[in-house]
């Protein structure tokens, strides 16, 4: 499926739920409080692969999170560099130029929202986060039971992802 085939795929928008923000190539922004109840919150998707090995764009106003979800990415913001693994994150300042490229393939979701303050970059790896209990850990009953990791919290900027 080449991109413009995998954008001329809707996304399907239900109220408040986003279905099929996993059928393009490149970043996309799915979710923001112009088309959502979400008050503040934004989510956008970068998918990479062999044939859209890259991505970049600039934050604005909005501090920003990125979830490394599956692969592995290289993310520069600024002369800063980090090289994600899988569920590995990063706070990024407002104002910020984000570039991100892969030599096979990424999967990172992003989540955002306006910020008047200025709060420092921060790498989160999945590996020193993952033996903390109060970051690691399982809710929900037999039913609805999920594993839970928090990697980006009150102490990365003003607004808690």
């Amino acid at each position: 499926m080449t991109q413009s085939d995998a954008l001329a795929e809707p996304i399907t928008h239900e109220g408040t739920i986003f279905r099929k923000t996993n059928v393009h190539r490149g970043r996309q922004m799915f979710i923001t409080p112009q088309n959502s109840t979400m008050q503040y919150l934004c989510y956008a998707r970068t998918i990479l692969d062999p044939s859209t090995p890259e991505a970049g764009w600039e934050n604005g106003k909005h501090e920003t999170a990125l979830i490394l979800l599956s692969g592995e990415a290289e993310v520069a913001v600024g002369a800063d560099r980090f090289t994600l693994s899988e569920r590995d994150s990063v706070y990024i300042p407002r104002g910020a130029a984000i570039a991100v490229k892969t030599r096979s393939s990424a999967d990172l979701a992003e989540f955002s929202a306006e910020v008047e303050g200025h709060y420092p970059l921060q790498m989160v790896r999945y590996s020193d986060i993952k033996d903390d209990k109060s970051l690691h850990f399982t809710a929900g009953g037999p039913a609805t039971t999920r594993d839970l990791n928090i990697l980006i919290g009150k102490t990365c900027g003003q607004v808690v992802f």
